[in-house]
C-alpha cells in the first residue's frame, strides 16, 4: 500500500510541475502576442486586456495546481516519515492566515518573475505605433 501511495504521489508531483510549466507557456504567449501587435501597430486596449485575460489565466492554472497540492498534503499524511519527504505538508504548515496571505499573494504577483513579462507587455502595447 505505501508503494501505491508513493507511486500516486510522484505522478500528482509531476502534475503539479506540469501546471507550473504551463504557466510559463501562457507567459510566453502574452510575448507573441505583444510583440504581433506592436509589428502591426494594434490599438494598445484590446491588447492590454488580452494581456490581463492571459495574467488571470496564469492564476487560474496556479489555482488548479493549489488543489494538486491538497491531494499532496492528503497523501503526505497518509505515509509515514521514511516513505517519503513531506514537501507539501512542510509548505501547508508554514502557510499564514488569510489577510497575510493575501498579502503574500500580492507579493508573489509582484515578484519580477511573476510580473516581468506582465508590465514589460502591457508598457510595450503602449508604445505610440
Amino acid at each position: 500500500m505505501q508503494h501505491l501511495r508513493q507511486s500516486q504521489w510522484l505522478t500528482l508531483h509531476q502534475q503539479y510541475e506540469h501546471y507550473e510549466m504551463l504557466a510559463l507557456v501562457i507567459k510566453l504567449v502574452a510575448v507573441v502576442l505583444t510583440l504581433v501587435a506592436v509589428m502591426f501597430a494594434a490599438a494598445y486596449w484590446p491588447v492590454l486586456l488580452i494581456l490581463a485575460v492571459l495574467w488571470l489565466q496564469e492564476g487560474i492554472w496556479k489555482t488548479f495546481q493549489a488543489r494538486l497540492e491538497a491531494s499532496l498534503l492528503a497523501l503526505e499524511t497518509q505515509v509515514t516519515d521514511d516513505d517519503l519527504l513531506p514537501l507539501y505538508t512542510n509548505w501547508q504548515q508554514n502557510r499564514p492566515g488569510l489577510f497575510p496571505l493575501v498579502a503574500q499573494y500580492l507579493r508573489a504577483a509582484l515578484r519580477p518573475t511573476v510580473a516581468y513579462p506582465y508590465l514589460v507587455l502591457m508598457f510595450i502595447a503602449l508604445l505610440p505605433g
